[in-house]
């Protein structure tokens, strides 16, 4: 609860996503009692309805602009979608080098602040890596992606494993996930949470 509190405050909308993930696995593997899950589930949906609607994530969808006023795709995304057309297209556009090992770790940032008038980075792993770090650094950084995935898809079902990956490379794509350091950490404790609950069950998670 105290969590989900603290993420519904933050006013961050994609982060819902995260919550979502974190009440599917404590309902998986922290109500055993099934009478007890049909008489929860109830009472925490209209408890968590009640905190949305008084949330700073609610009040964000209410008035979505951060960054002046912004129209159309841009409103919904906070400005994302039109630096992420700019730095796609600066990318693109660039010479081999960069294309192969990116510019630099505020090379984004500088872009950014260039077309844009704002020094910000891309906000999406995937795009930031292409531009700092080039193709070379995108396959390194999809190659542990894969690895994680792998691993999960070895030991639970389809579900759960989406429930975990999602909680790391949706936010990945759409905020950003390893240039917050606590949100990295939380991945981890719910990672090795769900990796122990699977040794635990005696290996039989993918029944479900």
């Amino acid at each position: 609860i105290t969590p989900t509190y603290a993420v519904l405050q933050s006013g961050t909308r994609i982060y819902l996503l995260s919550i979502m993930a974190i009440w599917f696995i404590f309902y998986r593997y922290c109500l055993k009692n099934k009478t007890l899950k049909m008489i929860i589930l109830p009472m925490v949906g209209i408890a968590a309805l009640y905190v949305f609607l008084n949330s700073g994530i609610y009040a964000k969808m209410i008035t979505p602009s951060a960054y002046g006023d912004l129209v159309g795709l841009a409103k919904i995304t906070n400005g994302r979608s039109d630096f992420w057309t700019i730095d796609i297209e600066q990318y693109i556009n660039g010479d081999l080098f960069k294309v192969l090992l990116g510019g630099g770790f505020d090379y984004t940032s500088r872009l950014n602040m260039k077309y844009y008038n704002m020094y910000i980075w891309a906000h999406n792993d995937y795009l930031e890596n292409l531009l700092a770090v080039g193709v070379v650094g995108v396959i390194i950084y999809l190659s542990a992606i894969k690895k994680i995935w792998i691993k999960l898809r070895k030991e639970h079902n389809f579900i759960m494993t989406c429930a975990v990956f999602f909680y790391c490379v949706v936010i990945g794509f759409m905020n950003g996930f390893f240039p917050y350091q606590h949100y990295v950490y939380s991945f981890i404790i719910i990672y090795s949470f769900v990796v122990m609950q699977y040794s635990e069950s005696g290996n039989h998670d993918r029944d479900y």
